[in-house]
């Protein structure tokens, strides 16, 4: 009697018969599964894709911090991209939170829409406990704020206009759509599509200003925003008590991604001006070959660079 129907008789356990491919095979199939599951598990389901291209770089105005991710990929959203985004829009008080990702592609659709290299957040989660600090101190946030929830973001493109921001960001009807002209950011949201906005400033508002290390000199571009082409008329003006030296030795800064980079010569003469008290001298800058984006000066009073750099206001040159 073979043994297969001896077991059968006398009543023993037998295991079904292995397919005609043996123990080996099993044992890959299995393995294949594993990395199958290992490999998944980095990625989130039900994409949300929108218009961006799944690439966003992003500035926290607030916290200093930048950085950039491939979120989206083939089979869904990559979680270590994904994490390492909520950190970035975190809230000023280091919380974080998770990000929606219906949020994420909106800012990646605006980015990529503009071709903006980077997109400035000037808020995005707000804890409760913070945004409940900011109402305590007199600050005009709502207290069931959008914020606190991870579903809005307060946003900003050194290319472009606020008005080109908004009316894009009203145009694509995923949500609220704030606009603070006086603030330099848009807001955008993912509760119901609303508007709302308030007036341009009354006066100039300038920005950068007390980051001058050289207290002797005021250095004021005449406008925020420059078409590109347009010719940068800037007042150096003379602050101090005494008569003072003014070397020609300009040179400007490109904010990227973040920081400002090394500085660049832009016009350099042989000609000093010597400046009683509150005294100005102009000049007219070609800066009409200049990428999108934003800029300062920065004026080395001395032909020797002895004196620290005196710089200028933040400005900006933008495509529309």
């Amino acid at each position: 009697m073979r043994g297969e129907e001896a077991k059968i008789k006398t009543g023993q356990k037998t295991n079904p018969p292995l397919p005609p491919f043996g123990k080996g095979w099993i044992a890959v199939f299995f393995f294949f599964l594993l990395l199958c599951s290992f490999a998944f598990s980095s990625l989130a389901a039900d994409p949300k894709k929108m218009g961006g291209d799944g690439h966003v770089v992003i500035y926290n105005y607030q916290t200093g911090e930048a950085g950039e991710a491939t979120y989206r990929v083939k089979y869904g959203y990559d979680k270590t991209a994904l994490q390492k985004i909520y950190a970035i829009l975190k809230s000023p008080d280091d919380k974080v939170t998770k990000i929606p990702l219906e949020l994420i592609e909106l800012l990646d659709d605006i980015q990529d829409h503009f071709n903006a290299e980077t997109i400035e957040i000037i808020s995005a989660y707000r804890s409760p406990e913070y945004n409940k600090n900011l109402r305590l101190n007199g600050r005009v946030v709502a207290r069931e704020s959008l914020h606190t929830k991870g579903m809005a973001a307060d946003i900003h493109l050194d290319e472009i206009s606020e008005e080109a921001l908004r009316d894009y960001a009203v145009s694509l009807k995923r949500g609220g759509v704030g606009f603070y002209p006086a603030y330099n950011f848009v807001h955008v949201d993912l509760g119901s599509v609303r508007t709302w906005g308030e007036k341009g400033p009354q006066e100039r508002v300038l920005a950068g200003t007390s980051a001058n290390p050289n207290e002797a000199w005021r250095i004021l571009t005449d406008k925020n925003q420059y078409r590109q082409g347009e010719p940068v008329k800037v007042t150096a003006t003379n602050v101090c008590y005494e008569k003072t030296k003014l070397a020609t030795n300009i040179w400007y800064e490109h904010f990227r991604k973040g920081a400002w980079e090394e500085h660049e010569l832009l016009e350099k003469k042989s000609k000093t001006h010597v400046l009683k008290p509150q005294q100005s001298v102009d000049y007219n800058l070609d800066m009409s070959n200049f990428t999108y984006g934003k800029y300062r000066l920065v004026f080395f009073t001395s032909k020797d660079f002895s004196a620290s750099p005196a710089y200028s206001n933040e400005f900006y040159i933008k495509k529309e």
